[in-house]
């Protein structure tokens, strides 16, 4: 069996944790977005109901 040294494991840890808090940034980039377009389609639809009054 391979010795693994803590001095590797460590930077793999790190390496993992900035990873996984990359990917959590995108999510919530991502969920902005969604809201944003969300919020821009209930406007435009508002609109076109006002329009047709």
């Amino acid at each position: 069996f391979s010795l693994i040294n803590p001095k590797q494991l460590r930077l793999q840890l790190m390496y993992r944790q900035q990873e996984q808090q990359c990917l959590q940034r995108h999510q919530q980039k991502r969920q902005l977005i969604q809201r944003q377009q969300q919020k821009q389609q209930l406007l435009q639809r508002r609109l076109i109901l006002i329009q047709q009054q």
